[in-house]
């Protein structure tokens, strides 16, 4: 299992809201563990132009830029 890191995010499903810190972790083949607000989920991700990605979770989607 690799080690966690921390990054701001922001949920695109909810443009108004503040963005939030997650704490990802590499599961292998484009899938995440990501720790929000207390609750562990697996996401997929999608990479982006320039340096972040998605993540994709049920009806949310967030950005992470690093």
């Amino acid at each position: 299992m690799s080690r966690a890191t921390r990054y701001i995010a922001k949920d695109l499903s909810k443009p108004k809201d503040k963005a939030v810190t997650l704490d990802i972790e590499s599961l292998g083949d484009d899938r995440y563990s990501v720790l929000i607000d207390g609750q562990r989920i697996e996401v997929e991700s999608q990479p982006l132009p320039g340096l972040g990605m998605t993540l994709r979770q049920g009806s949310s989607t967030f950005v992470a830029e690093f």
